[in-house]
């Protein structure tokens, strides 16, 4: 099996990224790699690393170097983060035991987005089984890579911003350090009635919320299938009956007091801040 795709992939795939970008169609360099080199019929080759991958990993810090440790259900990392790793990921990631016969690509971008948010931000990717205790449904990956085209969040990060800025809620900066928790309580089947069996918990839904058009905000409501999808249940290890609550969190991350005080302004400046990019439609 090929270490990395023939020179003719490479070619035919730096066109096409180039045309996808004047387009403002963002996709990682390595995704359009492996779609050409199926669409001609080369070599499956991306399922070993890549050159520069092993050569990283070669030249990686030592062990003793811990990586960081993202928990279950935790945010990816924000921008700022990524910018004081200097685009370097060395980061352990828990992964479902059902998504692990997922092929590359999918769990390429799997992990892309627990670590970034992002599906195709990270390239070179690498990783690795570890020994860290997420339970039973979890395999722990050492994940390690590095961020696609730093200098488009670079210029996000080292923007200029005044403390006006960061008390307008229709700039960025307002959201940077902000996040929409919902409530989620877990409930099993008794009598054919659903019944709490554990204190209620938060958990983070902000991407979740910005995913969401301006129109599906104003309709959230509590205990309803518009808060119920902000939160998987199968992530927290929940298969029985639950509800969610999340109206007040979002109203507090754009401290309006009704839904509908919400402006597209607001919304797009918040998915700005989170490097939000893909919405449901």
């Amino acid at each position: 099996m090929q270490r990395e795709a023939t020179q003719q992939v490479k070619e035919i795939a730096q066109s096409i990224g180039k045309n996808l970008r004047s387009k403002g169609v963002r996709v990682a360099h390595s995704q359009v790699l492996h779609a050409v080199s199926a669409a001609i019929g080369e070599t499956d080759w991306h399922c070993l690393r890549s050159k520069e991958a092993e050569k990283r990993a070669e030249t990686a810090p030592a062990a003793h170097l811990e990586p960081v440790i993202m928990e279950l259900g935790q945010a990816p990392l924000t921008l700022g983060q990524l910018k004081a790793r200097e685009w370097q990921v060395d980061v352990v990631v828990p992964v479902a035991v059902s998504q692990m016969s997922a092929s590359i690509d999918v769990l390429n971008d799997l992990l892309s987005s627990a670590i970034t948010g992002e599906a195709a931000m990270l390239e070179d990717i690498a990783f690795e089984a570890y020994s860290h205790p997420y339970g039973s449904s979890y395999v722990a990956l050492r994940v390690t890579a590095r961020v696609g085209e730093p200098e488009h969040w670079q210029e996000l990060v080292s923007e200029a911003v005044t403390q006006a800025d960061k008390e307008n809620p229709e700039h960025w900066a307002f959201y940077v350090d902000r996040k929409v928790e919902a409530t989620f309580q877990r409930q099993a089947w008794v009598n054919d009635y659903a019944v709490d069996t554990q204190p209620s918990e938060k958990v983070d839904v902000t991407r979740e919320v910005l995913r969401h058009s301006l129109e599906k905000l104003c309709e959230t409501k509590d205990h309803d299938y518009s808060t119920d999808y902000l939160v998987d249940p199968a992530a927290l290890e929940h298969s029985g009956p639950f509800y969610v609550e999340a109206e007040c969190a979002v109203m507090d991350f754009f401290e309006v007091e009704v839904l509908c005080a919400i402006t597209q302004a607001m919304l797009d400046a918040a998915r700005k801040a989170h490097h939000v990019t893909r919405f449901y439609s």
